[in-house]
């Protein structure tokens, strides 16, 4: 859940629903696996860092943020991390009025999970050249198939094609 910044008086109701409505979005996708927010909601009010929390959820990557409240404006701070070092790989910042944040956190959500997927898409393929190529699951294939595709050299495409096939398989 998004940490509270300042003297917000933001309902703990408001910050689970946003929780709620990001975890929703970001489990459209297949792969990598998203930890239920029944699972995350331990940390509301914790002062736990990234790496702690990726290594009790057994988690590669964690999405944070923070919600700061001034008046009825909201700003909203939201970071995909990496788990082992706490690297940021995308964050964004959006403001919007307070009245507006449990209505709007569907719209919120689905703009931060369009918005992380090249990111995470991008991390994982680069995790996925750290792999042994026979551990690799169907997932990282499909990424590094992608990958040798749009490196547009007629060679490749031939093998982007062989690994597009042991996904299948798999």
């Amino acid at each position: 859940p998004f940490d509270r910044l300042g003297t917000s008086d933001i309902p703990d109701h408001v910050i689970l629903g946003v929780l709620d409505q990001i975890t929703c979005k970001m489990a459209i996708n297949r792969s990598p696996a998203v930890i239920s927010s029944n699972s995350t909601r331990q940390y509301l009010g914790t002062n736990t860092g990234v790496i702690d929390v990726a290594k009790s959820l057994d988690a590669r990557y964690v999405v944070t943020g923070s919600i700061a409240a001034q008046a009825d404006s909201v700003v909203l701070s939201v970071q995909l991390c990496d788990g082992v070092n706490g690297r940021i790989h995308w964050a964004n910042s959006r403001s919007m009025q307070q009245s507006s944040l449990f209505e709007g956190s569907l719209q919120l959500a689905d703009d931060i999970a369009r918005a992380i997927e090249p990111s995470l898409n991008l991390a994982e393929l680069d995790r996925a050249h750290h792999i042994s190529p026979d551990a690799l699951e169907p997932h990282h294939l499909v990424l590094r198939a992608k990958d040798l595709i749009f490196s547009l050299a007629r060679d490749k495409f031939g093998k982007a094609r062989d690994l597009l096939d042991r996904a299948l398989q798999i």
